[in-house]
């Protein structure tokens, strides 16, 4: 039988979901979350939403803000472009673009 991963893994499958699925931080104080993760990993402490948006939030953007920042540097030209809505109420029109490297 396979040892559960580290509580420090389990933060990171959830902040990383949460952020991807644009899941609001609230979402961890609801009782149905709660019984999931307590369910899945029963060792891992979930932290209330202010030390998420407090803490794990800025590190996570910080981290990812890093590594776009290297990734842009090597560009040499962009073309930006639209990508269509689905017209689904609570979905978000994103950009997206073409990186190009020399």
């Amino acid at each position: 039988m396979e040892e559960h991963a580290a509580p420090v893994n389990t933060e990171n499958v959830l902040v990383s979901k949460k952020l991807k699925n644009m899941v609001p931080i609230a979402t961890v104080e609801k009782d149905g979350f709660k019984t999931l993760l307590k369910t899945t990993d029963p060792r891992y402490e979930l932290p209330n939403r202010k030390y998420f948006a407090s803490e794990i939030l800025p590190q996570k953007y910080s981290e990812v803000r890093g590594k776009l920042s290297e990734r842009l540097a090597k560009v040499a030209h962009f073309a930006p472009g639209p990508e269509w809505p689905s017209g689904e109420p609570g979905e978000f029109s994103t950009l997206y673009s073409a990186l190009l490297r020399s």
